[in-house]
């Protein structure tokens, strides 16, 4: 097992229960990095990315045909949304497209939007602004918290608000900068560093240790 500088994990002693940034590392620095397929979700990624990338400023109708767009990515159809939230939700959503943080309260207001799913409001998120926010998952949970990821343990807000400060941290690590720059080779499009670190946590099972 590789043990990186411990200075760089210095600052992590605030994730409890979630696996840390040097766990992380060793158990990704000597894996494989498997090409991913080609995909609808592969495929379909960069123009979702981009529909919300040319509009300068979202109105109710952008949201609605991104949430449809987000729910071709999720195994269930939209039947809970909540188009009451829109104008609640709209400028949460605008501000976050320009680098703004969105806050715990505003995401209930999302989840309430996106069919009561954080996962949702998650992918909506990252759609919108893929250099701040991360998609979240049951597979990611999983993988983070070494246990069962069912829905309430899923959609508890802090434990998503905690993952994206660690997908930050991972982001600013120099030790990290070789894994993710292999995950972003191994794609036919450029992406940002959430989505590769996003991608490395979930397809987890998949990577092959090569020692």
């Amino acid at each position: 097992m590789v043990v990186a500088n411990a200075n760089e994990w210095a600052s992590n002693s605030w994730v409890m229960r979630m696996k840390n940034l040097e766990q992380i590392y060793n158990e990704f620095v000597d894996k494989d990095i498997i090409k991913p397929e080609d995909d609808f979700y592969t495929n379909s990624y960069p123009h979702y990315v981009n529909f919300f990338a040319q509009k300068k400023e979202f109105t109710k109708e952008d949201i609605i045909l991104g949430m449809g767009l987000v729910y071709s990515w999720m195994p269930t159809m939209p039947k809970n949304i909540n188009f009451k939230k829109l104008e609640e939700a709209l400028p949460i959503l605008n501000r976050a497209k320009n680098g703004g943080i969105v806050g715990k309260d505003e995401y209930v207001v999302l989840k309430s939007l996106c069919n009561n799913s954080l996962v949702g409001a998650s992918k909506l998120l990252h759609f919108i602004n893929p250099e701040q926010y991360a998609i979240w998952d049951r597979k990611i949970y999983a993988y983070l918290y070494q246990e069962r990821a069912d829905t309430n343990r899923v959609e508890n807000i802090n434990k998503y608000m905690d993952y994206l400060a660690l997908v930050n941290k991972i982001s600013q690590s120099h030790l990290f900068e070789p894994i993710i720059t292999k995950i972003q080779t191994q794609f036919k499009q450029p992406f940002s560093k959430f989505r590769a670190i996003e991608w490395m946590l979930f397809s987890y099972n998949t990577f092959k240790k090569e020692h």
